[in-house]
C-alpha cells in the first residue's frame, strides 16, 4: 500500500509515543489547512524546517524585529517624503516564503482592487486597469486613504492568520514576522497583499453602497476613485468617509479630488479626459532630468539639487527610475526610450 502523509504522521506519532487523542487532533488540524489550500505548519520547528532557518534565529528575529528592518524615506511623486521599513535579507527571504505559499494562495481579494494584484492568467491589474472604469464619467472622485498600510494593525493580521486555520502559537509567529510597531510596514513584501486581503470587507462594503447609487468603484493601494454621470461628490464624500471611519479607516481630506467632465481628469496619475495618458508635464519632467544628467553628470546633478532644494536626493537613482517605469506601464514606447537614455547615463550612485 502506497505511503500517505497521513499514514506517516500517524506511524511517527505512535512511534515517539503520541495517544490516539493527539494523533486526530493532528489529522483535523492538517486537513483543515488543507481544505484552505494553505501548507500545513505544526509548530515553530517544523515552520524552521519549511524555511531552512534555525528556530533559534526564528526567535532571535521576532525578539529584536526593530533592528531587523532598515529605515529610509524617499520622495512621494506628489511631495513630501514616504517612510520605508525593509526587511533585512534573512526577514526578507521568510516574509517571500510567507507571500508565495500563504498569501499567493488567497483568493479572496474584491475585483475592485488594482494595486500589488499578481498576474492571474491573461488577466494584469495596475495602474491602468484601475483607471479604465472611470474614462468618460460626468464627475471622478478621487479620495486617498490616510496612513493605509500602518492602519492594517497587528491584530487584523492575527485573525486572519488564524481564520486560516493556523494554531493561535503559529498565527502569532507569522504575525509578528510580518508586522513591525503593531502594524504592516511600508517596504515588506507581505504588507500590500495583506492590506489587500484584510480590506476586502471594506472594499465590499464601498462597492455594495456604489452600484446601490449607480457609481463605479476602484481601488489602487490607498487611493480611491468613484466616478459617474448622476452625482452628488460631497454626499459621496460623506458616506465613503463614513464606511471608512466605521472599519477604523481614514481618508486625508488634503487629498480629495472632485474632477469634472471637460476638466482635466486624473486617476492614480493617469489622465483620462481623452484615453488614457502619463501627463504631459510628468514626461517633460522625466526628460529634462534626464538631460541635465547627461549635461552635467549624475554627480554633480544631485549635489546641485541637494543644494538648490536643501533636501536629500540619496535615493534619486530610485526615484527617477521609478518614475521612467510608471511612464513604461502606460507607454512602453517612450518609456523604453526614457530607459534606454537612463541606462547610458553614468550611475556611481
Amino acid at each position: 500500500m502506497e505511503e500517505t502523509w497521513e499514514s506517516r504522521l500517524i506511524n511517527t506519532a505512535k512511534a515517539q509515543g503520541h495517544s490516539e487523542a493527539f494523533i486526530a487532533e493532528c489529522l483535523g488540524y492538517a486537513h483543515n489547512l488543507i481544505s484552505h489550500n494553505m501548507p500545513v505548519i505544526f509548530d515553530v520547528p517544523h515552520l524552521s524546517i519549511l524555511l531552512g532557518i534555525e528556530v533559534g534565529q526564528i526567535y532571535a528575529i521576532i525578539i529584536n524585529i526593530d533592528d531587523n528592518y532598515k529605515k529610509y524615506s524617499i520622495r512621494k511623486k506628489s511631495g513630501g517624503k514616504r517612510d520605508i521599513c525593509a526587511p533585512k535579507p534573512i526577514l526578507k527571504q521568510i516574509q517571500h516564503w510567507i507571500y508565495k505559499n500563504i498569501l499567493l494562495r488567497e483568493k479572496r481579494i474584491s475585483d475592485c482592487a488594482h494595486g500589488f494584484i499578481p498576474k492571474d492568467g491573461d488577466i494584469v491589474k495596475g495602474i491602468i486597469s484601475n483607471a479604465k472604469p472611470h474614462a468618460g464619467q460626468k464627475v471622478v472622485v478621487s479620495m486617498d486613504l490616510k496612513d493605509f498600510f500602518t492602519s492594517i494593525y497587528q491584530k487584523k493580521v492575527l485573525d486572519y492568520f488564524m481564520e486560516l486555520g493556523y494554531d493561535k502559537k503559529i498565527a502569532d509567529c507569522l504575525t509578528s514576522l510580518c508586522c513591525l510597531n503593531r502594524n504592516c510596514p511600508q517596504g515588506a513584501p507581505t504588507s500590500p497583499i495583506l492590506s489587500n486581503i484584510i480590506f476586502r470587507p471594506v472594499d465590499e462594503e464601498i462597492s455594495q453602497y456604489c452600484n446601490n447609487n449607480h457609481l463605479t468603484y476602484s481601488r489602487y493601494a490607498d487611493d480611491i476613485t468613484i466616478s459617474g454621470d448622476d452625482v452628488n461628490a460631497a454626499i459621496i464624500i460623506d458616506s465613503i468617509t463614513k464606511i471608512l471611519k466605521d472599519n477604523g479607516y481614514r481618508i486625508n481630506r488634503k487629498k480629495t479630488r472632485i474632477r469634472i467632465r471637460g476638466t482635466k481628469q486624473e486617476v492614480t496619475g493617469l489622465t483620462i479626459s481623452d484615453g488614457i495618458h502619463v501627463p504631459k508635464s510628468y514626461r517633460q519632467e522625466i526628460w529634462r532630468e534626464l538631460y541635465f544628467c547627461k549635461k552635467h553628470g549624475v554627480v554633480e546633478h544631485i549635489k546641485h539639487l541637494n543644494d538648490h532644494n536643501k533636501c536629500d536626493r540619496g535615493y534619486y537613482k530610485s526615484w527617477l527610475l521609478g518614475r521612467i517605469q510608471f511612464v513604461r506601464q502606460v507607454d512602453k514606447i517612450t518609456g523604453d526610450k526614457m530607459l534606454t537614455a537612463f541606462n547610458q547615463l553614468g550611475w556611481i550612485i
